[in-house]
């Protein structure tokens, strides 16, 4: 079984969003740089859930009500919550 923690997860969401943004995608220079950093925003997002996780150190609070409230690999893995809050 394969873990992943937070580089493995911004590593292949990069390599991911590069595909992506060669075959597919047309940016300029802002657009790709805010691309590439809101991919890996996104990937490090689901280990906010975690008090002890790279992220969840940094907004340890947050990481706390999250964890208490949901566990983990809940609601941050959860691609539908990023559909609601993106309407």
């Amino acid at each position: 079984m394969i873990t992943f923690n937070y580089i493995s997860h911004i590593v292949t969401a990069l390599l991911l969003a590069y595909g992506l943004d060669y075959l597919i995608l047309d940016f300029n220079l802002i657009e790709m740089v805010l691309f590439y950093l809101f991919v890996t925003l996104g990937s490090i997002l689901p280990y906010a859930e975690l008090p002890d996780s790279f992220i969840g150190r940094r907004i340890r609070p947050i990481s706390d009500m999250i964890y208490n409230a949901f566990g983990h690999r809940t609601i941050t893995h959860l691609t539908i919550i990023f559909f609601v809050f993106d309407f």
